[in-house]
């Protein structure tokens, strides 16, 4: 870590990283072979890829073999190391924290459905903040990014959770500029004095 209370977030696009699949795990190609187009399949390796090498990068260790852990809804984990990854439209972003950490990333593209979705999902107080694309989508990542921290994924208490304060149950939420047309945001579950937020090395 650049600083022991800093949380350190890389962001990169897909097109700007090599395809090779070498650093990943047995089960991690199983996975891939399983999506139905191409396309897919390579926007995970590239996406897994990343992430093992930024770990390694952290961890001072050879990327392929770093074996994770997961927790009940499927989030991948390493002892002594709090990490959370999101991607959209081609996107990746990536935090490393000292801490439980969620992060989430949302391309901002027009919906029919906005206000319904709003409704449905939404507490009373985020309801009132959304008139447009741009302000649905902050919140929508804003509420991903608490419960990627919590670990809790998608939930009956949805519109319990409201984001937009500084914090919601003890997880400090932040907004992110990383492109534009996208919104982003960042879960904390601890005290930190800084976020450091820039393209991974060799991307521009």
């Amino acid at each position: 870590m650049k600083s022991a209370d800093a949380v350190q977030v890389y962001h990169a696009r897909v097109t700007d990283l090599p395809l090779d699949s070498t650093t990943l795990s047995p089960d991690e190609r199983q996975r891939a072979a399983r999506f139905k187009f191409d396309r897919d399949r390579e926007n995970f390796i590239v996406r897994r890829v990343l992430l093992r090498k930024i770990l390694g990068h952290y961890l001072k260790m050879d990327p392929e073999k770093i074996i994770f852990k997961y927790g009940p809804n499927g989030k991948p984990e390493l002892p002594g190391l709090h990490f959370n990854a999101s991607h959209s439209n081609g996107h990746i972003l990536i935090a490393i924290a000292p801490c439980v950490v969620g992060v989430d990333l949302e391309y901002i593209r027009p919906m029919e459905d906005m206000e319904q979705i709003a409704k449905r999902f939404f507490s009373p107080p985020e309801r009132l903040l959304v008139k447009d694309a741009a302000s649905f989508f902050r919140i929508w990542s804003r509420k991903e990014a608490f419960l990627k921290t919590t670990g809790e994924g998608l939930s009956d208490r949805l519109t319990k959770i409201d984001v937009t304060g500084a914090s919601f149950e003890g997880i400090h939420l932040h907004d992110l500029s990383i492109a534009p047309d996208f919104s982003a945001a960042l879960g904390v579950q601890g005290a930190i004095t800084k976020i450091i937020c820039e393209p991974w090395p060799g991307v521009r």
